[in-house]
Parts: C-alpha cells; structure tokens; sequence
C-alpha cells in the first residue's frame, strides 16, 4: 500500500507540471473507471455472480500474448504523443 504523504507528494508534483496534465489525468482515471464498471455490469446482467464477474477482468490479463502488450503500450503511447504534438501546436500559435 502507498503511503499518503507518497501520493500526495506526486499530486503535488504533478500540479506543478500544470492543470492540463491533472486534468487528462483525472480524465483518464475516469475512462478507466468507467471501463471496468462496464464489464463487471455486463457480466452481471449475463447472469454472473461478482466474484465470477471481477474474476473475468483478473483471467483478461492471464491470456493476453506479449505481442498485445506490445501493441497496447504503443497505442497509450500515440495518443499520449499525439496530446503533447497538440498542446505544443496550440501553444506556438498562441505566440505569434
């Protein structure tokens, strides 16, 4: 478990970086969040108990190939690249 003061020293951190990056953040906690509820309610109204429903979304990690793995960390790395490419866009034309 991590200890408050860790996290609230990265919260800091990460405010000191910007509101925009908290934001995007906070906006992708939020989806994930979202996701998960999702699946565990799917699979529930299918008529599932909780414990087989919150175990579906433990056994999605056992099957997953390292070549899924590769490709999903470069797909959080284009969207995040594709954000910085924007905001920097955004910024240079905000200067001249």
């Amino acid at each position: 478990m991590i200890p408050l003061n860790q996290i609230l020293f990265l919260y800091k951190q990460i405010e000191k970086l910007g509101g925009k990056v908290l934001k995007l953040f906070g906006v992708v906690v939020l989806i994930f969040f979202l996701t998960i509820l999702t699946n565990v309610s799917v699979d529930l109204l299918a008529g599932d108990t909780l414990f087989e429903a919150l175990n579906t979304l433990l056994k999605t990690f056992n099957i997953i190939g390292a070549g899924e793995y590769v490709m999903l960390v470069s797909l959080v790395f284009i969207i995040i690249g594709n954000q910085i490419f924007h905001y920097r866009k955004n910024k240079s034309h905000k200067k001249a």
